[in-house]
């Protein structure tokens, strides 16, 4: 079921553990965003990881594991809050190459996904396709949920570090799980 809406971490059953680097964090200088950062990294070089997008298209985005999913994990949960909510929600691609800002208008049980270019946004939207909120909430709560997975088995100590566990917290409440990690 495509309907011009993809976003998955694909990641290939058997996963070699390699030794974590472990970074000590600066209070002043870092927060989740700097975790959520090495575990991308560290995901990355996963041989056979792939982080898929097609959003009002059915061609794939040329989207990196160690840039613009961490971009897109850095915003995930504002984003299942919004739609939950019925808000507008946006989702900003803005690394270089991609620079698409993707807003979802729920109306009813469907959702109007847009796609415009960040730069000279004025113009005529890229694309919109419409797609029910239950197959929106169900890409993104699964991204969400195999980011974490895969993230707690190749970074265990980056992702017990107060700052991203606090992170899952509050964000395992929105995929339809305890506030636990």
């Amino acid at each position: 079921m495509n309907m011009g809406f993809v976003i998955q971490l694909v990641v290939p059953r058997c996963v070699r553990l390699v030794e974590e680097e472990v970074r000590i964090y600066d209070n002043e200088l870092d927060d989740v965003r700097s975790i959520i950062h090495d575990v991308c990294s560290v995901i990355h070089d996963i041989p056979g990881v792939e982080f898929r997008v097609a959003i009002c298209s059915d061609e794939l985005w040329p989207v990196t594991v160690d840039t613009d999913l961490c971009v897109v994990m850095e915003q995930l949960p504002d984003v299942i809050r919004g739609i939950k909510a019925g808000a507008l929600a946006k989702l900003d691609f803005y690394e270089q190459g991609i620079e698409q800002s993707v807003a979802f208008r729920v109306d009813g049980s469907i959702v109007v996904v847009e796609c415009r270019r960040l730069v000279d946004p004025d113009r005529h939207p890229k694309g919109v396709t419409v797609v029910p909120v239950a197959y929106v909430l169900s890409s993104l709560c699964g991204l969400a949920t195999e980011f974490v997975r895969v993230g707690r088995f190749v970074c265990p100590v980056a992702t017990s570090h107060p700052w991203f566990v606090d992170w899952c917290r509050g964000l395992m409440p929105l995929l339809g799980r305890g506030g636990g990690t």
